[in-house]
């Protein structure tokens, strides 16, 4: 950067500037303020208040349900092959046997 503000290779770049926010209106504490968004033309703004108990129990109960469905497809899926993985197995140690017995013919 030149003395004169001006950069080396004569190009200027805008550089941003940060606004405080309006500390004139009163805030509730963080703990007291409900959810809301913002949505404007600079983006989003999105902030949660602290959820009560009535929230957290259908969350874990949400998510203690998604997880048995997940659990009980996962063992479906396991208990369908694993009939299928023993037919292959047994064609296998048959056709094994088969081989030497007519090897000795």
């Amino acid at each position: 950067m030149s003395r004169n503000g001006m950069p080396h290779d004569g190009v200027r770049y805008v550089e941003a500037e940060i606004i405080p926010p309006d500390r004139s209106r009163r805030q509730a504490p963080r703990d007291e303020r409900p959810a809301w968004a913002a949505f404007g033309p600079a983006g989003a703004r999105i902030e949660f208040g602290k959820p009560g108990l009535l929230p957290l129990i259908v969350a874990a109960l949400t998510l203690g349900v998604t997880l048995a469905v997940l659990l009980t497809l996962f063992l479906g899926a396991f208990l369908l092959v694993l009939p299928a993985v023993g037919l292959v197995v047994t064609a296998l140690a048959l056709t094994g046997i088969a081989r030497t017995a007519f090897r000795r013919l």
